[in-house]
C-alpha cells in the first residue's frame, strides 16, 4: 500500500509549511491547516485556494456593500418631501384620521 503525501512529511515539516502558507498570506493559523490539510500539504494549491477563496468573499462583500442604501436617516420631513413630487393635483396635505382620509 503506497503512503499519502502527508505521512511522508513530519510534524516539523507540518509547521513549516504552516509557518510559510501564513508568511505568504497573512491567514490565521487556522486558516493555514484548514488550507493544507484540505490539499495534503501542496503549499501551491492550498495558497491559490486560499486566494480564491478570499477573492469570492471580497466580491460578495463588494455587492452587499453596493446594494446597501446610503446610510442617511429619514425623518418624517424627508417622508413629505418625497411625497410632494407625487404628483398629486391636489396642493394640500392629505389629512389622515381613524376613518381613513377626510374628504
Amino acid at each position: 500500500m503506497e503512503d499519502t503525501p502527508t505521512t511522508n512529511i513530519s510534524g516539523d515539516a507540518h509547521q513549516e509549511m504552516i509557518a510559510a502558507f501564513l508568511e505568504i498570506t497573512s491567514a490565521t493559523k487556522e486558516e493555514a491547516s484548514f488550507f493544507l490539510e484540505l490539499h495534503k500539504f501542496d503549499l501551491d494549491s492550498a495558497v491559490s485556494t486560499f486566494f480564491e477563496a478570499a477573492a469570492a468573499k471580497k466580491e460578495t462583500l463588494v455587492v452587499y456593500i453596493g446594494s446597501l442604501s446610503t446610510g442617511r436617516i429619514q425623518t418624517f420631513s424627508d417622508l413629505n418631501r418625497q411625497g410632494d413630487n407625487t404628483g398629486s393635483d391636489s396642493d394640500k396635505p392629505q389629512e389622515y384620521y381613524t376613518g381613513g382620509e377626510k374628504r
